[in-house]
């Protein structure tokens, strides 16, 4: 008994190191795939840095006044230079970068676990239920996100709560289209059909058979939707509705320094660069777990 758990748990650790080993195979096999996987373990590793030891890890604290001579150029005592309030810009990109991230990644999982939700009840149910959830989507659909996300920030006030809040309000629409669509095209497949003939429960079908395989498609969705989460997270902070001074976040400091673009251009183009990586990484690294998801391109990559 033993040895068959033994050989069982060896067969499990092989297939997850061959797995491991393929998809890395795939990730080295384009230079923007790699990247773009780059991008994103410094993304990461600086929001880990940051949350866990930030004082050691940020040169000057991000709020502190008068560490150089305001407006001052890069430099080696400050790698971005200064602002206009003598602030060390370096440490200001890199102490938003955990809460730009990290709101890229809240407010997309939580659209996709409401949204994922709402699009696969609706299209695997059908009716008079599936009509009702689909019409609610469309009005959601049919105002542009930003438009209406700034809407709702405005009604709520300008804060950082309120700015996920109204993220968090609009952005499930989509997610709920897609997951519909994964749904009504996988609840007619020859398995689900079998599956509800021999009995099964539906909540069964729903989990086992359907959200396992619309899942993967929606989280390649996910993952690019991220950069798009920050971009509209900093265009509410850039139009005053989002984080307010003097906390730091990209959006609010490329506003705060877009009276010095011609004079001083270094102020507000670093953390507009950093919001243009963090998007564009994102963008790649879906690109990639869309190769490595799918079976057939996955083959054909090896």
């Amino acid at each position: 008994m033993e040895n068959k758990e033994t050989g069982h748990l060896e067969s499990i650790l092989s297939g997850a190191r061959s797995n491991a080993i393929s998809t890395w195979r795939i990730i080295r096999s384009s230079p923007l795939s790699m990247f773009g996987f780059g991008l994103i373990v410094l993304y990461v590793g600086v929001s880990v840095a940051v949350v866990v030891a930030g004082r050691y890890v940020l040169p000057y604290g991000p709020l502190q006044l008068n560490t150089g001579t305001p407006l001052s150029p890069p430099s080696f005592s400050h790698l971005f230079g200064t602002d206009n309030l003598g602030r060390d810009i370096f440490s200001r990109v890199l102490a938003a970068t955990p809460l730009d991230l990290g709101i890229g990644i809240g407010v997309s999982s939580l659209a996709l676990a409401v949204g994922g939700t709402i699009g696969l009840v609706s299209g695997f149910q059908g009716g008079l239920l599936d009509s009702v959830l689909m019409r609610i989507t469309d009005i959601f659909l049919s105002i542009p996100s930003l438009i209406l996300a700034l809407a709702v920030s405005v009604a709520l006030g300008p804060s950082v709560i309120h700015s996920v809040e109204a993220l968090s309000i609009v952005w499930w629409a989509s997610y709920a289209r897609l997951a519909r669509g994964q749904a009504l095209s996988i609840k007619n497949q020859l398995y689900v059909v079998a599956a509800r003939a021999s009995g099964t429960r539906e909540h069964v079908i729903l989990g086992r058979h359907v959200f396992r395989n619309l899942f993967d498609t929606l989280f390649i969705y996910m993952t690019m939707d991220i950069g798009t989460v920050i971009l509209t997270f900093s265009t509410l902070s850039f139009l005053g509705v989002g984080v307010q001074p003097p906390t730091p976040e990209w959006g609010s400091m490329v506003i705060d320094a877009n009276s010095y673009i011609a004079t001083q251009p270094w102020i507000p183009l670093i953390p507009g660069f950093a919001i243009f990586f963090a998007v564009f990484a994102f963008s790649l690294i879906g690109d990639v777990l869309r190769d490595i998801l799918d079976p057939k391109t996955r083959k054909s990559m090896l």
